[in-house]
């Protein structure tokens, strides 16, 4: 053949196949396809996707306090913690002598996150706290009492005595910012005017000869006189109706006369005349010469808020609310870790599995390695497909380091979300897979209205923003207080009084205008009220979207699970016959290899959708609010 028939040869050859791909590549001609026959055989027409279509059960707006009951909640569970209290010899974040030596089951484990991760234990005493801060409200419907007593020791005969001021525990604030946390009604004493309280003038003269006057503030009961516990003046007398006059002493006398001496024409006294007498130097004479220093009077006050308007029972309507929220809270934060607990004791179950499939294909790599290397010395195999199998056994090894290490992270945040300690060994045994729960969206919904303590809290949250409404005008409403004081001096009184004095009586108060805070507050009350209508609506469909993304989840999981068993299967199969055909020198290395990848990642496949249907389960029943 001449060359330049060679030549021609060999660009036909490699021209050809070029000319075929490109023609086999080359756009499809616009000239419609001629109709296929009728009896050729139909493509299947593909399934739509089926969407949620269950419709919104009715959500009418509750109008009294759900049964939180009905959430795994009651009102007696509502109880002080005292874990450290009550272990006060082991400090927090210290290992408790009640912790459990291992956890082995998913019962065991829910039992102790109950008693103590620390989610629940705050929401728990935050309930608690909440119940305490409604009851300290609720003192407005008992009497307010209270009892006093003052002692004074006077210096002298003109001293006076007075009440000892001074900070009291009342000015301490409380800083619990629970509404209605101001002076409750009836915590002043109620002071009658009518009854001879007031102040009393006295006179007296000083050294100069002039007169001034003093007040003598005290409190007195019925019947007038001078205020229990206070000193009384030289020189001053008591009248009918409790007026006062006023009576000069020896003392004032002489400095009269002293006074008088200075006029020129009066003739000088004799120092042997005696003062003249009044009518009253006996009085006077008594009361200097045995005056009683010693001044101790005792004082009790009971006051009563009487309810005319009803206030203090929409104070207490307001309060049972706001217990019924942190019930439900409560319940909401123990649903939420019942979920996540059941998590991550199926993540450490997942990662126990997944090192079991590491395992085995280490010891299929070890086995190819083996094989590979007899091949080697009997010389039907190179040095290439030994490194080949030694590469492919160290990175299955590396995948087994990883997920043994997993399942001792997966262990310790298991351990930790319990609330003990994170060294705690756990030991989580099989679970038997549960069956395929009934998803009738529709019945789940309304399961989900019924029990959700998210749904719940929304319409406990409507009916309090109209209570809020009601008590926004408690400023401008009427209140009325009744009262009963008395006094009791327990020293003798200088001129003869009554030692015991009492006082009875009604305070009614009508606040007319305050300037528009009132009404400014009860516009602030109706826009909370809107605000709760359109949470409640957020809620409704967010809790109604978790159901039927749940049932989704809950499908998914069991289709998957159900075809990945045949596809284990399969991989298995394949694998069996590769390794059957590469010890007989038929098969290759390759094939080996690409058999149990299959078989590892199917595997994988299998673990994960097990798991998924367990955990798709818990999170269907936490969206229809299964009580835990």
């Amino acid at each position: 053949m001449t060359p330049i028939r060679k030549h021609a040869v060999l660009a036909a050859t490699l021209l050809l196949p070029g000319t075929a791909f490109a023609q086999a590549s080359a756009p499809a001609q616009t000239t419609p396809a001629p109709p296929a026959p009728t009896n050729s055989v139909q493509q299947p027409a593909q399934t739509p996707i089926p969407q949620p279509s269950a419709k919104t059960p009715p959500t009418p707006v509750r109008d009294k306090t759900p049964d939180t009951a009905i959430t795994g909640v009651k009102s007696q569970d509502i109880k002080d913690t005292n874990i450290f209290l009550d272990n006060g010899a082991v400090p927090p974040g210290q290992p408790l002598p009640s912790d459990p030596s291992t956890i082995r089951t998913l019962d065991d484990a829910l039992a102790i996150a109950f008693q103590r991760n620390p989610s629940i234990l705050l929401s728990l005493e935050r309930a608690v706290r909440t119940n305490k801060g409604v009851d300290q409200i609720l003192a407005l419907k008992k009497p307010q009492i209270s009892v006093g007593g003052t002692y004074n020791r006077l210096l002298n005969a003109n001293a006076q005595g007075g009440q000892i001021g001074g900070p009291t525990p009342s000015s301490i604030q409380n800083p619990f910012t629970v509404g209605l946390q101001n002076t409750p009604p009836g915590s002043v004493p109620i002071s009658l005017s009518s009854s001879g309280q007031g102040s009393a003038v006295t006179s007296t003269s000083n050294a100069a000869g002039a007169t001034s006057t003093a007040t003598n503030l005290g409190t007195t009961g019925t019947g007038g006189g001078t205020p229990t516990g206070a000193a009384q003046t030289p020189g001053v007398s008591s009248g009918a109706g409790g007026q006062t006059r006023s009576v000069p002493s020896q003392q004032q006398r002489l400095q009269t006369r002293q006074t008088r001496q200075t006029d020129p024409t009066d003739p000088p006294p004799d120092p042997t005349d005696p003062p003249p007498d009044d009518g009253n130097s006996g009085n006077v004479r008594n009361f200097v010469n045995s005056p009683n220093l010693n001044q101790i009077s005792t004082r009790i006050s009971v006051t009563q808020l009487l309810d005319i308007t009803g206030l203090v029972k929409t104070a207490e309507q307001v309060g049972n609310l706001g217990k019924a929220l942190s019930r439900l809270e409560l319940a909401r934060t123990r649903q939420d870790t019942a979920l996540n607990i059941k998590n991550g004791y199926y993540n450490v179950l997942r990662a126990l599995a997944f090192v079991r499939v590491n395992e085995a294909a280490v010891a299929q790599s070890q086995e190819l390695l083996r094989v590979t290397q007899a091949q080697l010395n009997a010389g039907v195999a190179s040095q290439f497909d030994v490194l080949r199998a030694r590469t492919q056994l160290d990175n299955n090894r590396q995948a087994l380091i990883s997920s043994r290490n997993q399942v001792s992270i997966s262990k310790n945040a298991f351990a930790n979300s319990l609330g003990i300690d994170p060294s705690t060994p756990i030991d989580p045994q099989p679970l038997e897979t549960p069956p395929v729960p009934d998803l009738n969206e529709a019945a789940l919904i309304q399961t989900a209205f019924d029990q959700r303590p998210e749904y719940l809290q929304a319409d406990v949250n409507i009916i309090l923003a109209k209570r809020n409404i009601r008590l926004a005008r408690r400023t401008l409403e009427p209140y009325l207080n009744a009262g009963i004081t008395g006094n009791y001096a327990a020293t003798s009184n200088s001129f003869g009084q009554d030692r015991g004095t009492a006082s009875v009586g009604l305070a009614l108060t009508v606040p007319l205008y305050d300037g528009g805070a009132t009404r400014a507050q009860v516009e602030s009350a109706r826009s909370d009220e809107r605000g709760a209508l359109i949470q409640k609506d957020q809620y409704a469909r967010g809790i109604k979207a978790e159901v039927q993304q749940s049932v989704i989840a809950v499908r998914d999981a069991d289709e998957r699970r159900t075809a990945i068993a045949q596809t284990v299967e399969q991989a298995r199969e394949a694998l069996r016959l590769a390794n059957v055909r590469f010890q007989a020198g038929v098969g290759t290395q390759l094939d080996v290899n690409d058999a149990q990848t299959a078989l590892t990642q199917s595997e994988y496949n299998q673990v994960n959708a097990q798991y998924d249907f367990l955990g798709a389960v818990a999170r269907l029943q936490r969206s229809v609010g299964t009580p835990q």
